[in-house]
């Protein structure tokens, strides 16, 4: 059974963020996978909290440093 409207725009814009994240990525060159892993290992050393201020900026492609746009650029280990 469907939800309400208010649930399918909820959805929505979960699925726009998601959408805007994962394109970014691609555009830099990254491969989503191994960088939504780098993101959430640090989301999980970070006590299950989203990254903020500086550590937040790291996983921005425009202020990321060169070494971690490479790794996040590899595809993900095997297993």
């Amino acid at each position: 059974m469907p939800g309400t409207l208010a649930d399918r725009l909820r959805e929505i814009r979960i699925d726009a963020r998601i959408w805007t994240v994962t394109g970014t990525a691609e555009k830099a060159g990254l491969n989503v996978i191994t960088y939504l892993t780098a993101y959430l290992d640090a989301c999980g050393r970070n006590g299950g909290k989203p990254s903020a201020g500086a550590e937040l900026e790291r996983f921005l492609p425009w202020t990321a440093a060169p070494a971690d746009l490479h790794a996040w650029a590899q595809p993900p280990p095997p297993g």
